[in-house]
């Protein structure tokens, strides 16, 4: 029995240190691992032995006690002291594997108490809501009945208030087709005198649209015509000074040589200048004639 205690771990049916430590290290080979294995599958003592041992911070400390001890049995031979070393190293790693196995149940506690807290939250979280939404219900259903009741009691209102919008609008309707038909009708008779040299009524008819839309092209221009062929120059100036003012148009190169006719009869030679070099500028049909009036007018 003597030798049995020789070295701690060493020449026992258990696993000896030097097992433990060159499985953990990963220093054996597949046959010795498989006899490893298989020891730790039927025996718990060797299993918590393991566990401490890979758990264990500085494993060199743990080979120096290891070494010290077994140095201190060589020099015993008492069978009492021999039983009391290994019981000493079980007995320490035993508490270490129990210091281990502490910590990884308080965590798994704490875990599970948090989660629980996390229900418990979710939960009232839940009962809250559905709190509010039933109050939102009844308040929902009340205003339905509110606005039911206004709704039955304002119904003929309402019918009235469409009918008489719906007689506005025909009547809008047909004011603003009479309004167009009667513009078109001026329109086309003061055109058809203008042709036909009757100027007077046709600036009659021009007036009546421009006082419609003061800023009709088509109307001043005519109407500046009109008074042109009536010798009113002044007045017809002032309507076809009127279309220059307007943004480009169809009529803005015809009132420009118009203008510069009239500067020239109201022997304005500073305007006149300046608007036949305009026209001559622009290069259109008017271009000969306005070069020809210019060169009168500067010699």
């Amino acid at each position: 029995m003597n030798t049995n205690y020789n070295k701690i771990f060493s020449e026992s049916k258990c696993l000896t240190y030097a097992d433990f430590e060159n499985y953990i290290n990963k220093n054996l080979s597949k046959s010795e691992i498989y006899r490893i294995e298989k020891h730790l599958n039927d025996c718990d003592m060797c299993q918590d032995e393991l566990e401490g041992l890979s758990n264990l911070r500085d494993k060199k400390e743990l080979t120096n006690i290891v070494k010290e001890l077994n140095l201190a049995v060589n020099k015993k031979t008492n069978k009492r002291e021999h039983k009391i070393i290994p019981f000493r190293i079980k007995k320490i790693l035993l508490i270490a594997a129990s210091i281990i196995l502490f910590i990884g149940l308080g965590f798994t506690a704490n875990f599970y108490i948090n989660n629980q807290n996390k229900t418990i939250l979710s939960s009232n979280e839940d009962v809250n809501k559905e709190r509010r939404e039933i109050k939102d219900l009844d308040k929902s259903n009340i205003d339905d009945k509110v606005f039911s009741t206004t709704y039955n009691d304002n119904k003929e209102d309402k019918k009235k208030s469409i009918d008489v919008n719906h007689d506005k609008i025909k009547k809008h309707v047909f004011s603003a087709n009479n309004h167009l038909h009667e513009t078109k009708k001026i329109r086309s008779k003061a055109l058809s005198d203008f042709k036909a040299k009757k100027y007077q009524t046709a600036n009659d008819g021009f007036e009546e649209l421009i006082k419609q839309n003061k800023n009709n092209p088509e109307a001043l221009y005519y109407s500046g015509l009109s008074l042109y062929n009536m010798k009113k120059f002044q007045t017809s100036l002032e309507r076809l000074n009127k279309v220059l003012e307007l943004k480009e148009n169809k009529y803005t190169e015809d009132a420009e040589w118009y203008v510069a006719k009239i500067y020239k009869k109201l022997n304005n030679k500073k305007e006149a200048i300046k608007k036949y070099r305009t026209v001559i500028k622009r290069g259109n049909k008017y271009k000969t004639e306005a070069e020809k009036n210019l060169k009168e007018i500067e010699n």
